[in-house]
């Protein structure tokens, strides 16, 4: 089961997981939820570092 998190825009309580309030349909802190590694700054490394890495093999795949 999630925890329960407050909606920064109205207040209300929606699920953790949830990336929008159920009430007012604004965006949750993306530190909370399923894309929560992202806000961690050695997360967004590595998603950087595999990004780039996957352009470049497909630009060399590809040229």
């Amino acid at each position: 089961m999630s925890k329960i998190v407050r909606c920064p825009k109205c207040g209300s309580e929606v699920p953790e997981d949830n990336l929008r309030c159920f009430f007012c349909g604004s965006m949750l802190d993306i530190s909370v939820g399923p894309l929560s590694f992202i806000a961690n700054k050695k997360g967004g490394l590595v998603i950087s570092i595999i990004a780039i890495i996957t352009i470049l093999f497909l630009l060399k795949w590809f040229f």
